[in-house]
């Protein structure tokens, strides 16, 4: 019992520091199991854009959301990456927009936030 008592504190130390120094990015996996349990994933999503910003909707949510609250943005093959605060962005995915809509807004988001990274 009291070799518990020490060796949890112990271990929970030592994952703590290896968070910090960045040993272990322990953001990303909770990050991760925290999308993979959410609901948001299991309903339609209704996403429009236009030059004052988005407008999201499902089944319960509807907001809009103006450009300037996002600081830039990121793409990769198959999705769009709207960013926000550190570690704290929007995932589009790039198979959702019809037609030659994605190039539009790509330009848009181009010219709005001036330097794109691609991944």
């Amino acid at each position: 019992m009291l070799i518990e008592l020490i060796s949890y504190p112990i271990i929970l130390i030592a994952i703590g520091i290896f968070d910090i120094i960045g040993f272990l990015d322990l953001g990303k996996w909770i990050y991760i199991i925290r999308l993979k349990m959410s609901v948001k994933l299991k309903t339609k999503h209704k996403v429009t854009f236009s030059e004052s910003g988005l407008y999201y909707e499902t089944s319960n949510i509807k907001s809009e959301i103006a450009w300037d609250f996002y600081t830039s943005f990121l793409e990769s093959e198959n999705t769009l990456i709207l960013i926000y605060a550190n570690r704290q962005f929007s995932v589009i995915p790039k198979s959702s927009f019809q037609n030659n809509d994605y190039p539009i807004l790509k330009d848009f988001l181009s010219h709005y936030y001036q330097s794109p990274t691609q991944n």
